[in-house]
C-alpha cells in the first residue's frame, strides 16, 4: 500500500504572507507551528479544534520586555505555568 503524506495548511496564513520577505524558518511540533528567524524563535501559531482555548499567536520575549506587551496588543493573554491567563491592558 502506498502512503501519501498529507500536508496540513499553515494556520493563520496571512501572517506568513507578511513575513515572506524576511524568509523565516517554519517548524511544526507538539501541535504548534513555530516561526524562527535564523536561530531565534519569534512566535508560534496554534489552531486546534480539540483545544481552542490555546489557539492563536504565542509570542516569545525576554523578561525585560514582558511588561510592554499588554499595551502593544489588543488581545493579550499571558501564560503562567502553561495555562493562558487574561492580562490587564
Amino acid at each position: 500500500m502506498k502512503t501519501v503524506a498529507v500536508r496540513k495548511q499553515l494556520p493563520f496564513s496571512f501572517i506568513f504572507e507578511e513575513l515572506i520577505s524576511i524568509r523565516p524558518s517554519i517548524k511544526r511540533m507538539f501541535g504548534f507551528t513555530h516561526v524562527y528567524l535564523d536561530e531565534t524563535l519569534l512566535f508560534s501559531l496554534r489552531d486546534s479544534a480539540k483545544q481552542p482555548g490555546t489557539n492563536g499567536m504565542w509570542l516569545y520575549t525576554t523578561t525585560e520586555h514582558i511588561e510592554t506587551l499588554p499595551g502593544s496588543f489588543l488581545s493579550y493573554r499571558g501564560v503562567s505555568s502553561g495555562v493562558p491567563e487574561r492580562m490587564p491592558g
